[in-house]
């Protein structure tokens, strides 16, 4: 549980950080459920974060295995 005290912006930096775990271990959907609750937290630090690009661009070489809202996800961070 995240402490409810913590800022936007360091709430969005833990999800970032556990999905850049959780596609290191394969759990490529959980992966992007953190990418998306980083996103909702703090979306203007999200998109220009560099580790969020990195572990999308992991995700991407698993897309077969993504959700439908995973391209929409990728078109938002190229804005």
């Amino acid at each position: 549980m995240i402490p409810a005290a913590w800022p936007p912006s360091r709430r969005a930096h833990h999800y970032t950080e556990v999905a850049r775990a959780e596609l290191w271990t394969g759990r490529t959907e959980a992966a992007f459920r953190n990418l998306q609750l980083a996103r909702k937290v703090a979306p203007q630090q999200t998109r220009y974060h560099p580790t969020v690009r990195e572990t999308f661009a992991g995700l991407e070489s698993a897309r077969r295995r993504m959700p439908e809202t995973f391209s929409n996800y990728g078109a938002w961070l190229e804005r």
